[in-house]
């Protein structure tokens, strides 16, 4: 029995499986590539990938602090009810956001102990800026007061791009 080659091909989705044969489904109408399965498969993938990219957004800088933390958390539950993002992943996600927030304290207690609590604060307030850059033009614009004085525990100003040295340890006595 011969094969009969399809005039038509180019109407039918272009999507292949794993084992190399083509989907045999007319093209949606309103998209050029897939069926209506597949446009829809596709569709979900696109939607976990944005959802998957605004959940991490909170937590990609140096120091993830408690508050970013809260938030992706949040944008996690928002993506799981949505049914952008596998309960599954939601929940080995949520493990690991624990596993972060109980190490935070001895994380904090480290830096500070290493650099003091200045660059500590620096630290905090740089996380806070790439997360809202409007928090960093609200310190700029309160940093102006002229009744500001030299408390230790005032929030230390925005830091500068320049990364913090760790401190030279002090040379040990040679034999």
């Amino acid at each position: 029995m011969s094969k009969k080659p399809s005039k038509d091909r180019a109407s039918l989705c272009t999507f292949t499986f794993a084992d190399g044969r083509r989907c045999k489904s007319p093209r949606q109408a309103d998209n050029p590539d897939f069926c209506y399965f597949h446009a829809q498969r596709e569709l979900q993938r696109l939607a976990a990938k944005k959802a998957g990219d605004f959940i991490a957004a909170g937590v990609s800088t140096d120091y993830v602090s408690a508050c970013a933390l809260n938030g992706s958390l949040g944008r996690l539950f928002r993506a799981v009810a949505c049914g952008q993002i596998n309960p599954k992943t939601a929940h080995t996600l949520a493990y690991l956001a624990q596993v972060m927030a109980q190490t935070l304290p001895m994380a904090e207690e480290e830096f500070a102990c290493t650099f003091g609590r200045r660059p500590l604060l620096a630290t905090l307030t740089n996380a806070f800026g790439k997360l809202n850059p409007k928090f960093l033009k609200s310190l700029d614009d309160s940093s102006s007061d002229p009744d500001e004085s030299d408390d230790p525990d005032a929030p230390a100003p925005p830091p500068t791009s320049e990364p913090l040295e760790a401190p030279h340890p002090k040379p040990a006595n040679s034999l």
